[in-house]
């Protein structure tokens, strides 16, 4: 079960990509990974029940998901189209943006990381970092905070190239739901990939 205090957290995070829109930066999602915290009591958790997926094509990208997982586009703004991936029963939000317009301007990393974290709570953090994104580790940066002092979260921020169109890919999880939410990001950013014509 979600608590409603973690639900707040991926609003905020929304909001985040629009409120970056003139922001630069280059990302392309294709398959992306970070390292889950360790199980607090040091033992193993218990196995994962296995994922159903689905497949996802639309504004120029192919992806698998994992279900009960929801695809949601929007392209209501000219010079922001995003791709959602969350559920509000399941833990984990990974978006992905671009500017349709101008698909290859150049992006900066530290610019939009920035712009997360100052939206996040007053003593988050912004850590260097790598997401593995197709095969291949892509410069991230991570934004650990604390949202209203009682649920922990971390954000994960990059930008891919795919196709000739530079994608900013954001993962958005609490710290305690970051094993399921991972299952999540690993399946969609591991199989992102141009949309085939």
């Amino acid at each position: 079960m979600i608590h409603p205090l973690q639900r707040l957290t991926p609003l905020l995070f929304m909001g985040l990509l629009f409120a970056c829109e003139d922001k630069t930066k280059t990302s392309s999602p294709t398959a992306a990974s970070t390292s889950a915290p360790a199980h607090p009591s040091g033992l193993s958790p218990d196995p994962l029940p296995p994922l159903k997926l689905e497949s996802f094509q639309g504004l120029g990208l192919s992806f698998t998901y994992p279900k009960p997982y929801q695809v949601e586009t929007v392209t209501t703004n000219p010079q922001i189209h995003q791709i959602a991936i969350d559920h509000n029963q399941e833990p984990g939000v990974l978006v992905i943006r671009f500017d349709p317009s101008h698909p290859a301007k150049p992006m900066v990393l530290d610019e939009i990381g920035e712009a997360t974290r100052q939206r996040m709570d007053a003593q988050a953090t912004m850590t260097p970092s790598t997401l593995m994104v197709a095969g291949q580790r892509v410069e991230a940066r991570t934004i650990h905070s604390t949202q209203l002092g009682l649920v922990s979260s971390t954000d994960v921020v990059a930008i891919v190239t795919i196709k000739g169109t530079n994608y900013v890919v954001l993962t958005h999880t609490a710290d305690a739901d970051a094993q399921r939410a991972q299952r999540m990001f690993d399946t969609v950013l591991q199989s992102l990939a141009g949309q085939s014509p």
